[in-house]
């Protein structure tokens, strides 16, 4: 959902409405989105309903379930929880047995990242058995990159690649940021917009503000060196 400039200026749209367009698209229940970092699972930020928010706050409890493997290793898909072999050789058997009797059959989780920084999950569960199509796999993944920027978008509601401007009142970047951003820029071969995406992006993995891992990049203390965001 970038936003084009001297054009669109509406704000992204927020987890919660990313979150309902998944449930009508993709033919789900409900669904949830949690923010995770390398460290753990650090919190919900929105469900559409009860189970949704039950499947959350499961996994946020239990410190493990689909979302902590998507986080990991990609995305997971359950065709449908109350299968007995699929439980037995669950690595997560608590969560599936919890979610299934709050009345989730299937469940799909899916990282949202950007580049290959992730930031959290998003959950999409449905009330009865089945999987996912090829075609309706490509739309969720198409709405956890939405969603992925949804997170990063500011407080004020600006998207994270809306180009920085220090003379706008109220601003809340740095002039470090401004430097930071365009030193990215030049050291990745990537746009400025793209850059800031990077550095936000980076912060917020590591729970750290954007200006102060600015200030890292500009001293060179940090330096951002490969294509997914990496640091040497």
């Amino acid at each position: 959902m970038r936003r084009r400039r001297g054009h669109d200026t509406a704000a992204p749209a927020t987890p919660l409405a990313i979150c309902r367009v998944a449930v009508h698209a993709l033919e789900m229940t409900g669904a949830g989105i949690s923010v995770m970092t390398t460290s753990g699972h650090r919190g919900t930020i929105c469900s559409t309903d009860r189970v949704a928010a039950v499947i959350e706050d499961l996994q946020f409890t239990l410190g493990d379930g689909p979302c902590v493997d998507a986080f990991h290793h990609g995305p997971v898909m359950i065709d449908d929880l109350d299968d007995y072999d699929h439980v037995k050789r669950s690595a997560w058997p608590q969560f599936t047995q919890q979610a299934s009797a709050a009345g989730a059959r299937a469940l799909l989780a899916v990282p949202l990242q950007i580049g290959a920084i992730r930031v959290g999950v998003m959950d999409v569960y449905r009330d009865r058995p089945g999987g996912l199509t090829d075609a309706r796999l490509a739309v969720a993944l198409t709405l956890a990159d939405a969603a992925a920027g949804s997170l990063l978008a500011d407080r004020h509601g600006r998207a994270i690649d809306a180009p920085l401007d220090p003379r706008e009142p109220g601003a809340t970047y740095h002039a470090e940021v401004h430097q930071a951003t365009g030193m990215l820029s030049v050291r990745l071969g990537i746009d400025i917009e793209d850059a800031f995406v990077r550095l936000r992006a980076y912060a917020f993995a590591n729970e750290r503000m954007v200006n102060e891992v600015a200030r890292d990049i500009v001293s060179g203390k940090l330096r951002f060196v490969d294509e997914d965001g990496g640091q040497r």
